[in-house]
């Protein structure tokens, strides 16, 4: 299924695209830029949902495995990653003492998405007794439970549901990729007006608001349907073959850029815009300060916040 492969690629570069475009209007002080933005936008409620939906869709193969061998291969693939990559993003922003903080390892580096991901995967032997779809509305129902008391869970809670929701629709995908044009040309509209609504600002998808969890869906059933008509994209599928190196890699890549930039004193504002607590925490401002200047940081370290809460 090289659809996959070539989706998944995708769903990284606009990931990429998205920290770069924040990189430049933080090192600019711009606070739009036309047309891309606009871009980024519509595709804002699907980079991430579809990143663990194709994930979900081949969780079948993974459990047919030993468990051992299943775990094994994840600690080796995902938890290793993500621990490295953490340290290094600690290093990198400047908060080692933030290594102490749990709840920074869970949400305060670049690297949530793995930490999402292994979630996912180390409850996943659950779906062999019970229902992929169930497991999907128990990660809603815990969303809307504690969402607001745990912000540092949200994110697992809220993007947990599409891997769940993929493993649930693995075993009809035969029948949504044979649905009729009508059909998914009517879920595929939905899907377009989700990502013109996020585009305008009329609408968002957040973690922080459970009931949008819903909106991507027509979108990514829209894309199930259209990924095995599309030709062969070697270079997406090669990009999407070795997403999480592309994942993890360009976070700091960007960061160091960053610091370059402005050890370059190139005459240009820089948002301080993560800023430490004494207990080494991490607390955000929202996106739509990055650039602006709102943010009050003035007590912090310069560093830069990459991503939007749903980046």
């Amino acid at each position: 299924m090289t659809w996959m492969d070539s989706f998944r690629g995708m769903a990284m570069l606009m990931v990429v695209v998205f920290h770069s475009v924040a990189l430049y209007k933080g090192l600019s002080g711009h606070d739009h830029v036309p047309v891309v933005d606009e871009i980024v936008g519509f595709f804002d409620p699907y980079r991430m949902p579809l990143l663990l939906l194709l994930s979900g869709l081949l969780l079948h193969r993974a459990l047919a495995k030993p468990l051992g061998t299943y775990l094994a291969g994840k600690a080796r693939k995902i938890l290793w990653p993500l621990i490295l990559w953490s340290v290094i993003n600690f290093v990198v922003i400047g908060n080692v003492a933030g290594m102490l903080d749990p709840g920074a390892w869970i949400d305060g580096t670049y690297q949530w998405f793995l930490v999402v991901l292994m979630a996912c995967f180390l409850v996943a032997p659950l779906t062999l007794w019970i229902p992929s779809w169930l497991m999907a509305l128990v990660f809603v129902a815990i969303l809307v439970a504690v969402g607001t008391r745990e912000p540092e869970l949200r994110q697992i809670f809220f993007f947990g549901p599409f891997f769940f929701l993929g493993a649930a629709l693995s075993r009809w995908l035969p029948r949504i990729q044979s649905a009729p044009v009508w059909a998914a040309g009517i879920v595929g509209l939905v899907g377009i007006a989700v990502g013109f609504g996020s585009a305008t600002d009329v609408l968002v998808v957040a973690r922080s608001i459970p009931w949008t969890v819903v909106l991507p869906v027509p979108g990514l059933l829209a894309l199930i349907w259209l990924g095995s008509r599309l030709p062969r994209l070697a270079f997406f599928e090669r990009v999407g073959q070795h997403s999480i190196v592309y994942y993890v890699v360009h976070t700091s890549v960007l960061i160091v850029l960053a610091d370059l930039w402005r050890a370059g004193d190139w005459g240009t504002p820089w948002p301080r815009s993560s800023c430490y607590s004494s207990s080494g925490s991490v607390s955000r401002p929202s996106s739509r300060d990055i650039g602006t200047g709102s943010a009050d940081c003035s007590n912090s370290p310069p560093s830069v916040e990459l991503r939007s809460p749903e980046a």
